[in-house]
């Protein structure tokens, strides 16, 4: 990876991981779940996609938590998917 400047000489990666972060997964987890209005398909998203998932199925049920309390009208149908998404992770016992 490039470095990164601060302006002062030291240099620090440039991370260009974005696309493989656990929210974008989680993002696209409730895509999945609201598109089939199947959690299940969202969950196996997770589980093939996310390394080390296992691992990070605490953190996934607190973002989707979150993304489920969205009140945006425009986000309805996915608060939805987010919310059946965090039952069926709960439910998994990974």
């Amino acid at each position: 990876m490039p470095p990164h400047g601060h302006g002062d000489g030291r240099t620090q990666p440039v991370h260009r991981a974005t696309g493989r972060t656990l929210l974008r997964h989680v993002l696209m987890a409730v895509r999945l779940t609201a598109r089939t209005a199947q959690p299940s398909q969202g969950l196996a998203w997770l589980q093939k996609e996310v390394e080390n998932f296992d691992m990070q199925h605490t953190k996934a049920i607190i973002l989707l938590e979150y993304l489920g309390k969205q009140p945006l009208p425009h986000w309805k149908v996915d608060a939805e998917a987010a919310r059946l998404l965090r039952g069926t992770l709960m439910n998994a016992g990974v």
